[in-house]
């Protein structure tokens, strides 16, 4: 029984890591009518091209005002006043088409993509061939992961102007995203020749990594690094590649190496000292990064985690309690305290919360990747996990569930993450 439990530990430690994996959402910043492609508002800071005009919004001074108030407050990153502004000048001024793509771009940097996608189809309405209006909605197709209507959109801009780097870029990247990783490269390449840039670059990097091209990617990697070494974004993505290839000595140095590290970095950095071996490392910076965003609820459990790693169950019941402050019922939350009931040898609890997470699993819209991720890095997923539940009597019915949910979501691809490589959204 004893062994039966150890061998538990590691597997179902493993599932609680495994469901960690599912990568959220990220919002996303775009270039307002540049043409630019899609970036992380944490990510590369490129300089914004200017719109088609500086002036002339609407028929009126008012609306002018309106409109110049938008995009300071875009500027200044308040983009829910900027879609007060922009709603006023377009409603003001309803047959003003760059008023409408105004507020779609403030709307989709504000999380409103409904909003972003009438405003920039109404804009189309007023003017069709409006190559600035078709990008912009291009890119809010993307954000709601309409990839497909995303890419014909961009074909069409293209054939008009095959010049645009921000499209090329943005084509490539949805490419990525859908596993055409050799239509990808070339989209990007011809990017690169036009304008060589960071993004671009890391783009490619990701793109030939994906294609087990490591030196092509090694290589733009450090064309990057180069380009702009002190961009955390460039760092982090070296920090990516060196991790796929197994150097952690080398990702560890590229995290170190960024400067006022926030706290997805230190999860991060955490993140691959625990892949390095280095357990108690990974479960201090965990908790100096929970601790410092303690409404992000993966970050309290990827602490918690950590710390019950390292056999610290008081500091993980702590986390584990301001995580349930957040959602009571994460399956993820759920499977750790499991856990911790397990090493408490509390046997019953810990069966009837691996129930509930395993349920609220299945429930959920995780794609189960992340199981698939983890057995492809070594972790032994669903070792005895069977065994040792069938040592507790009465649980024949949750027996049955485990090994489909298992399967449910091992049977998954591998998902691709937004480019480039945000590898702190797979974090355990």
């Amino acid at each position: 029984m004893k062994s039966r439990l150890h061998n538990l530990r590691s597997g179902l430690v493993a599932v609680t890591l495994a469901v960690a994996l599912c990568a959220g959402a990220q919002d996303t910043i775009y270039k307002l009518d540049s043409g630019k492609t899609a970036q992380p508002a944490e990510k590369l800071k490129q300089p914004s091209q200017a719109p088609e005009k500086v002036l002339g919004w609407g028929s009126n001074i008012q609306n002018a005002r309106l409109a110049r108030a938008a995009e300071t407050a875009l500027r200044n990153h308040n983009y829910s006043t900027a879609v007060q502004f922009a709603q006023r000048a377009a409603e003001a001024a309803p047959n003003d088409a760059r008023l409408w793509f105004l507020l779609g771009y403030a709307a989709r940097l504000s999380g409103k993509p409904q909003l972003s996608l009438d405003a920039y189809n109404r804009g189309l309405r007023e003017s069709p061939s409006s190559l600035e209006g078709m990008s912009g909605l291009a890119q809010t197709l993307t954000a709601l992961g309409r990839r497909s209507e995303a890419q014909d959109l961009l074909n069409r801009i293209l054939a008009a102007d095959p010049k645009r780097t921000g499209d090329l870029s943005l084509l490539g990247e949805i490419l990525l995203q859908s596993g055409e990783y050799d239509p990808a490269i070339r989209a990007l390449e011809r990017a690169e020749r036009l304008q060589p840039e960071a993004r671009s670059e890391l783009l490619l990097s990701l793109a030939y990594q994906k294609t087990k091209r490591f030196g092509d990617a090694k290589r733009y990697l450090e064309t990057a690094k180069k380009r702009a070494p002190n961009n955390p974004e460039v760092l982090r993505s070296l920090a990516g590649f060196y991790r796929e290839t197994g150097d952690y000595a080398g990702a560890i140095s590229a995290l170190q190496a960024i400067r006022e590290a926030n706290s997805q970095i230190k999860a991060e950095l955490a993140y691959t000292y625990q892949l390095s071996g280095k357990p108690e490392a990974a479960a201090k910076l965990y908790v100096e990064a929970a601790e410092a965003s303690p409404q992000d609820l993966n970050l309290q459990l990827s602490a918690a985690q950590a710390q019950l790693g390292t056999g610290a169950i008081k500091t993980a019941k702590r986390l584990l309690a301001q995580a349930s402050t957040l959602d009571a019922q994460y399956y993820r939350l759920l499977a750790i305290r499991a856990e911790v009931a397990r090493v408490e040898e509390r046997n019953e609890d810990s069966v009837r919360d691996y129930e509930a997470a395993l349920t609220n699993i299945e429930g959920s819209n995780c794609r189960g990747a992340d199981l698939f991720t983890l057995r492809r890095r070594g972790f032994p997923v669903t070792a005895n996990a069977t065994e040792l539940l069938a040592d507790l009597s009465g649980f024949s019915a949750l027996l049955a569930r485990i090994p489909v949910a298992l399967r449910r979501l091992g049977a998954a691809p591998s998902p691709l993450p937004s480019a480039p490589a945000p590898w702190h959204s797979t974090k355990p």
